[in-house]
């Protein structure tokens, strides 16, 4: 299975579940853009790709259904698989071109097999058909069914589906779901209460739930929501399966190492048929055949309990101070994992060498290769806490770096252990044994997941590695879990969460949707901890290279190759076994791809996965890795035995478990985990002693190093194709650095566009506060270049003061502005930030403890009011100067609005005594005015009182004004919006009436100009046109002197401009808008729409909003403007105006007369739309005018999906109709031709239109 990265997150399966369905249609497609109709339209729905018998009858009955098999005669050899896969798709397609719509699929028989007949895989057969049917241009005709006994997990159900199949019938599942149910052992468990007594019906449908929900989270780690989506995409990458076979069947699916050809395959198929035949008698039941867990000679596992003791007496050897023994055990060990069968990639490689072999004194020590080495990251929670406290004492001890998994850390493991015994005991740590003076159990590297549990400013500070989770190699594209069982006292108080509640990480990083949200993270990281590295983990899949190479322009110092082979504490076992692919893949395409693109020496470069040998490391290097990570490895050298019970809470050696009395038999120490790694260091120098190497970087991606070892293949291996691995970079990019040979530039001006760093300067100002506590208070200007402010200064205060921070309000920091990304990120407990203006996206990202205050400075609220003077539109004029009213008195009647952390409960009841006690007042002169004055006087400053508290005589005014501007519109007399003016001003300067004057007589004359049925003297429009700017210029630079002159005459000319060109094109659509009934957009908009369009040219209104909304960055007109946009079909706009905007530069207008027939037309067709509007639905039923609060296009109860093209194809009827009318009084204008190609073709003349409101009036409406 394929996963989502870093640029397509994967979905929360469990949080955002409600955006994901199953359902799958059956019968035959149609194309998208053909007309609707009842037989395009009849298509059968069904709930879940996982069938029944009953079902699977069901849909045979409801479509015309072939039935193909899919058995062929075994004595048909190895050839014969090709054969019956041809006749296969021979006949497939003869039954669609017969007229079935479902192409059944079937390897079931009646009666039973037989040992004559053997069968096709499912998968090969339904892939086969698939796109035998695509090259015959014959899929859309016919979906495909699979009956089969093949399928029985839900990696099978998404792979039948993700090649073709719609649905699946597992009759052997269920089949074997019963044997179960009704064999004795289970009934007896069932009467002992060993096992839920839940009846056979409960227990089939458990099964199917467990299959769906399991395809859930397949779709989930891909980023698909809808199993349709998922149909037939193919999301997967194949490994061992050659090129002809992926040709038949799965044509586009990646295969980079080739594999499987149809006679092996043929052979392989007849061996599992030999289990059921090949004796006198068939097996009684179902055999285990170890695919999960371990069983001796069954299938094979790279861990077993055998090689687990092999270590363990290595290493017990070590410590009894036997040498020689431990060194012969480990050798046996070695040899043991050498023997085992080929399982890896790397087992069928053999390391070669051109240079002459040289002394192992000349490798470098053992002490500079332990460095190299990591944990991976296995969380506190999934572990217990003596093994994890160990196994990073163990790791520090050797040189390497632990990894502390997400989740936390207590601040008791960053002090050194300083008081232990000669016995290796510490009454600081009386839960670990052998411990020394100097031990300390600080994870060197820090995870940072998606749940960012525990993941606070010192837990970033005592970090020397920061590791980005993007995947968990052993289940990508899922997120971290712990049960609930696991999260004890301890756990909790470290993940600040509740003790008991299974905690799992989403998927996607909540932040991270991009690989420019990576590198914002990443820089945020970097500011939390200067000296810390950033690293980013990915998993092994096909194109990780490229993802890699972004991760390397996001500046990231370090990635992780995970491989998909690795261990985990908790999930589900279908999770683990097919997502993520073996790190060889991977770490090489990563490598070659950082090379050829030169970022290679910017980036370390680790691989992980079940490394657990010299060998092992010695090829990861030579594929160019310089790290190497190991987990499941060091976990047996404390003491795991593989019981593969870490998510049940019951490891019995209390290494993977919460449970005090099993945590008690814990035996592991340090030096287990030192003596592995020394012994491990010591096989890598062998090797490179053997090959002429003296470090690990000059073997650094040297993979001409590597051949195919004959010897390790079989029949089936012999068929790979190593190439992709074993190209060396080298001869990609001549020259280019193989290994990490320089930094990322991070905080340089180059990088961050800035002179200095704001939170370089706030550490300055800060001095006293984080020497001595004193509090401080900081003023600063601010743009959103600055990113992560407080991140660096959180990093100095939990330098100073860990994770307990400073008191509240130490640091007190005033910024005005604009605040850049992630501001206050991590922020400290006793750092308050304090923002005058507005905030940028990730604001308060991480905050532990710190305060964060952001509401909006004086500028803002006096530009919101000066807007909503200036504003042309009258349906929003309003709307923004009660808005704007309505920030002052929020800010100081409620603080906690806009200043939580400021708000004191003491003020506001007295603030509130002080409004009650005017209120009661109201006959004197402190009324509810004077009071609304006082209280606003007393939380504003003198700019806001002077800007933003009206007298009563202006807040009488201004709704008689309102009203009367409303009343007088449909008569073209509405006021000047800056008419306004002389309701907040009682006594404007006469100059001022004056110009108002002249912008009311212009804009009157210019109006009437335009109106005419004869186009307005150019000469004269000019000189009205400038003298309606100069008064409206002169009438905003009164109300608002401090904004810059030459900002609004540049905002007033955009908008002029906009109204020439485009007032015709948005006249013209308003009049051919078509009905918006309240089922589909409501009346509102469309109310609004009208008032807008009666007062003046409507281009006027709605692109001089556009223009000033877009201009002066207020995002409440561009929401406001949204549905009446969309009532304009612009679709239909662009369309139906001929030239467009170049046919709208012509001044030839609609006049008054026919605009006002129009909208009475446009109301009359309204109300008729209402009354009977019938649609096709996708079911094929006709249906009314969607109920109120549906939309066109949207799911409706019964989980269909209406028919948008319907309504398209009734408004271009409809439009058409009313074009005529509009063409019977005025000359058509150039536009009224129609347009020259419409996006959506109209029916023909021959056609009954689905929308045709005049022949619709006597319909009743017809139930869905």
């Amino acid at each position: 299975q394929r996963f989502a990265r870093v640029t397509t997150p994967p979905i929360d399966p469990l949080r955002e579940g409600v955006v994901m369905g199953l359902e799958m249609t059956v019968g035959k497609r149609h194309d998208l853009a053909l007309a609707p109709s009842e037989e395009l339209a009849d298509v059968l729905t069904v709930a879940t790709p996982v069938l029944n018998a009953a079902q699977l009858g069901e849909i045979r009955a409801a479509k015309p259904t072939a039935t193909v098999s899919t058995l062929y005669p075994i004595a048909a050899g190895p050839d014969g698989l090709r054969r019956a896969v041809e006749e296969l798709c021979a006949q497939a397609e003869q039954a669609v071109r017969d007229g079935a719509e479902a192409v059944l699929l079937s390897d079931f028989r009646e009666g039973g097999r037989t040992a004559d007949l053997t069968f096709v895989p499912p998968l090969l057969a339904v892939g086969a058909v698939h796109h035998h049917l695509i090259r015959a241009g014959l899929r859309m005709r016919a979906s495909i069914l699979v009956e089969t006994a093949q399928a029985w997990s839900t990696h099978h159900i998404a792979c039948l589906v993700g090649y073709g199949a719609s649905a699946v019938h597992p009759y052997m599942l269920w089949s074997a779901v019963r044997f179960l149910y009704e064999s004795d052992k289970s009934a007896k468990m069932r009467e002992q209460g060993k096992l839920n007594d839940i009846s056979l019906r409960a227990s089939l449908v458990n099964t199917r739930k467990a299959l769906e929900a399991g395809v859930l989270k397949i779709l989930s780690k891909i980023g698909i929501s809808l199993l349709s989506s998922y149909h037939g995409a193919q999301i997967f990458e194949a490994i061992g399966i050659g090129d002809q076979l992926v040709e038949t069947a799965f044509r586009g699916t990646p295969s980079r190492v080739g594999g499987l050809t149809p006679p092996e395959l043929a052979e392989e198929v007849a061996e599992w048929h030999a289990t059921a035949f090949g004796g006198a008698a068939p097996p009684e039941r179902l055999l285990n055949y170890g695919f999960v867990k371990f069983y001796a000679k069954k299938e094979h596992h790279e861990n077993t309990p055998p090689m687990s003791k092999m270590l363990h007496k290595a290493l017990d050897s070590y410590e009894a101070g036997d040498w020689d023994k431990g060194r012969d055990q480990y050798k046996l060990f070695n040899d043991a994992v050498a023997a085992a069968p080929p399982a890896t990639l790397r087992d069928m490689l053999e390391m070669v060498s051109d240079r002459e072999p040289i002394s192992i004194d000349e490798v470098e020590p053992v002490e500079a290769i332990m460095r190299r080495f990591a944990t991976g990251g296995m969380s506190l929670g999934a572990l217990s806490r003596e093994a994890h406290e160990t196994l990073a004492m163990g790791v520090n001890r050797a040189g390497a770096r632990s990894n502390s998994g997400e989740g936390g850390e207590d601040e008791a493991r960053w002090t050194a252990v300083s008081d232990s015994d000669d016995h290796g005991n510490s009454p600081s740590w009386p839960h670990l044994k052998g411990l020394q003076d100097g031990d300390i159990a600080s994870s060197k590297i820090k995870q940072v997941a998606s749940g960012r549990f525990g993941v606070t400013p010192a837990y970033l500070m005592s970090a020397e590695q920061i590791e980005i989770k993007i995947a968990q190699g052993a289940k990508p594209g899922e997120g971290g879990q712990l049960p609930g069982a696991k999260v004890n006292a301890y756990i909790a108080s470290i993940r600040a969460c509740k003790e008991g509640v299974m905690l799992i990480s989403p998927p996607p990083h909540h932040d991270i949707y991009s690989i420019e949200d990576l590198a914002q993270l990443i820089h945020d990281l970097k500011s939390a901890n200067r000296a810390a590295r950033v690293s980013v983990k990915l998993v092994s899949e096909v194109g990780v290279g490229v993802v890699a190479a972004g991760v390397a322009k996001a500046k990231a110092d370090h990635i992780v190759i995970s491989g998909g082979d690795g261990g985990t504490g908790a999930a589900a076992w279908t999770g683990i076994k097919h997502a993520g692919l073996p790190w060889e893949l991977g770490l090489a395409e990563a490598h070659q791809t950082l090379v050829l693109n030169r970022l290679r020496s910017r980036i370390v470069l680790q691989s992980d996965g079940q490394l657990k040998t010299g060998r092992d490391v010695t090829i990861a290097a030579l594929l160019g890795a310089e790290e190497f990570g190991f987990a499941t490895t060091p976990l047996i050298a404390l003491g795991c035995i593989m019981m593969r019970k870490c998510h049940l809470n019951t490891c019995p050696v209390g290494i993977a478990t919460q449970d005090p009395e099993l945590r008690a038999k814990f035996a592991g120490k340090p030096e287990h985990v030192v003596n592995f790694f020394f012994h491990l260091a010591e096989e890598v120098r062998g090797h490179m002693a053997s090959m002429g190497f003296r470090s690990i970087e000059e073997m650094v991606g040297r993979a001409d190093m590597l051949r195919v070892d004959d010897a390790h293949l079989n029949e089936k291996t012999r068929l790979l194709d190593f190439g992709p691995i074993l190209t060396p970079a080298a001869s990609l990019a001549p020259g280019e650095p193989q290994i990490n040979t320089m930094g990322q530039d991070h905080f340089s001006r180059e990088a961050t566009g800035l002179d200095s760093i704001l939170d370089l300067d706030l550490v300055e100002a800060a001095a006293p506060a984080l020497e001595s506590a004193t509090p401080v208070s900081i003023e600063r200007p601010l743009n959103n270049l600055n990113r992560a402010v407080g991140a660096i200064l959180s990093n100095e205060v939990s330098k100073r003061y860990g994770g307990a921070g400073l008191p509240d309000g130490t640091i007190n920091v005033l910024l005005r502005g604009h605040t850049g990304q992630s501001f206050g990120f991590s922020l400290a407990k006793g750092v308050r930030l304090e923002v005058q203006g507005d905030a940028n996206d990730g604001c308060g990202k991480g905050l532990s403890g710190g305060q964060i205050v952001v509401y909006p400075g004086a500028e803002l609220l006096a530009f919101l009011l000066s807007a909503s003077l200036a504003c042309p539109s009258l349906a929003l004029r309003p709307t923004l100067y009660v808005f704007s009213m309505l920030m002052p008195l929020s800010l100081a009647f409620s603080p906690a609005l806009f200043n939580p952390h400021a708000f004191e409960p003491r003020a506001a009841l007295q603030d509130a005594r002080e409004w009650l006690s005017w209120l009661a007042d109201a006959d004197s002169s402190t009324g509810w005015l004077s009071g609304h004055r006082r209280l606003c006087a007393k939380k504003t400053s003198t700019h806001l009182q002077a800007m933003l508290l009206p007298s009563k005589e202006q807040l009488l005014a201004l709704p008689l004004l309102l009203a009367a501007s409303e009343a007088m519109a449909p008569y073209g007399w509405s006021l000047s919006p800056h008419l306004l003016l002389l309701a907040l001003d009682p006594a404007p300067p006469l100059a001022l009436l004056t110009l108002l004057a002249m912008r009311r007589v212009a804009g009157l004359c210019y109006r009437g100009a335009a109106c005419s049925s004869e186009d307005p003297n150019p000469l004269t429009a000019g000189v009205l046109v400038g003298a309606c700017l100069a008064a409206e210029a002169a009438a905003v630079a009164h109300a608002c002197p401090a904004l810059p002159t030459a900002h609004w005459v540049s905002l007033l000319a955009a908008r002029y401009f906009c109204t020439r060109t485009c007032a015709n094109t948005f006249a013209y659509a308003y009049e051919l808008a078509p009905p918006c009934g309240e089922g589909v957009l409501g009346a509102g908009p469309v109310q609004l729409l009208a008032s807008a369009g009666r007062q003046t040219v409507i281009g006027y209104h709605m692109l001089g909003d556009v223009v000033l909304g877009a201009a002066m960055q207020l995002p409440l007109l561009i929401v406001a403007l949204v549905p009446c946009v969309a009532g304009l079909h612009l679709r239909f706009l662009f369309n139906t105006t001929g030239s467009g905007l170049d046919a709208s530069l012509k001044t030839q207008s609609l006049g008054r007369q026919s605009l006002q027939r129009s909208l009475e037309q446009y109301s009359h067709s309204r109300s008729n739309s209402h009354a009977t509007s019938p649609v096709t639905s996708r079911s094929g039923s006709r249906v009314g005018t969607p109920e109120r609060g549906s939309r066109v296009g949207s799911r409706g109860p019964d989980r269909g999906y209406r028919s948008r093209s319907g309504s398209d194809a009734s408004f271009h009827d409809e439009a058409a109709q009313r074009l005529v009318a509009h063409t019977n009084d005025d000359p058509p204008s150039p536009r009224d031709a129609g347009p020259p190609d419409r996006l959506f073709t109209p029916p023909s003349t021959d056609e009954r239109p689905l929308m045709n409101h005049s022949a619709s009036k006597g319909r009743s409406r017809r139930k869905r």
